[in-house]
């Protein structure tokens, strides 16, 4: 469901205001985009600078030439948002249309400025594209990450360790394991208010379904991510045609899919047989290592850890966690 960009900057406040005790920093971030007016004028389309490190990447050529069709028959009627960097001016966002108004031969485009550094940046682009719902389920991925990435000041890995320290901490209170867990002096209880005003402001699915829907989509092979960023295939049924290891059986039944217009049930069907024709495991060392990791499953379990060897484990599980 599309968002309003002005509804989304408004959530912004509103999120920092229910979550009062948020990291500071990112706070301000927030703040600073929320407060923000752009200001209007006009440039020479030479002069604005496009950043190689965008969240959408794949246009649409049939919507891109319609697009240049009507800039050359009626003019371009839109805006686009850029940001002074150093005496120069980047687009922060309206990739499409700054591609048209190219091919349309325009000298000057009308803009609004935006005053604001890296990370809003890059919150702001990924909420006009949201609001367009131009971005394909792999840059929205990639997006919502970078947004976590800058507001949080951490690393890819250590995000994706976060959010799956979230789902094992849920998983502990349910079964009632850890009791004596201070969420006080746990740095990511902290880091988790802030994670939860990312998606408050995005507000198109929660942390936990991000995590288990969107994540995944990132280790999927190269020819189904690029098939899912031509619009090609449903992310749903790429997932599915992920799990098939055998890569010629892969792409014959990506092939398929896309040619003959396959139902998730008729792909899942597919994929099902694939993975029948398999015995998983069959090498002496894939049995070692099942074995072998039984047990450690099972001494882990019974171990009665102190805190610091407690939180070493965590550190492991949220490394093996994002491996896999």
């Amino acid at each position: 469901m599309a968002i309003k960009l002005s509804d989304a900057l408004q959530r912004v406040k509103a999120g920092i205001a229910d979550l009062e005790e948020a990291d500071s920093s990112s706070q301000s971030q927030w703040e600073v985009l929320s407060n923000h007016r752009p200001t209007a004028m006009v440039l020479k389309l030479a002069d604005i600078v496009v950043p190689a490190a965008r969240i959408r990447q794949y246009f649409d050529s049939e919507k891109t030439d319609s697009l240049t069709r009507s800039i050359e028959q009626y003019g371009f009627r839109g805006v686009l948002w850029v940001r002074p960097v150093e005496g120069r001016y980047y687009l922060v966002a309206g990739g499409r249309r700054y591609v048209a108004c190219q091919r349309a031969g325009l000298e000057t485009v009308p803009v609004e400025v935006w005053d604001i550094g890296d990370a809003e940046a890059i919150q702001l682009e990924l909420l006009e594209n949201f609001q367009r719902e131009d971005l394909n389920p792999v840059e929205e991925t990639e997006g919502v990450l970078r947004m976590l990435e800058v507001t949080l000041n951490l690393s890819r890995s250590e995000v994706i360790a976060l959010l799956n320290w979230k789902a094992r901490q849920h998983r502990e209170q349910t079964r009632g394991i850890n009791p004596d867990y201070d969420a006080k002096n746990d740095i990511n209880a902290d880091r988790w208010q802030s994670v939860e005003a990312v998606f408050k402001v995005i507000g198109k699915f929660s942390p936990e379904s991000f995590r288990t829907n969107r994540l995944p989509l990132l280790n999927l092979p190269q020819p189904i991510l690029q098939a899912i960023q031509a619009g090609k295939i449903e992310y749903t049924k790429a997932r599915l045609i992920g799990r098939v290891k055998d890569e010629v059986k892969r792409e014959t039944l990506l092939r398929e899919a896309i040619e003959q217009g396959l139902s998730h049930e008729e792909v899942r069907a597919r994929v099902q047989q694939l993975q029948a024709e398999t015995t998983p495991y069959s090498l002496p060392e894939h049995q070692e290592f099942r074995s072998r990791a039984d047990r450690v499953i099972k001494r882990l379990r019974a171990a009665n850890l102190n805190r610091r060897s407690l939180q070493k484990a965590e550190k492991l599980l949220s490394e093996l966690e994002a491996l896999l």
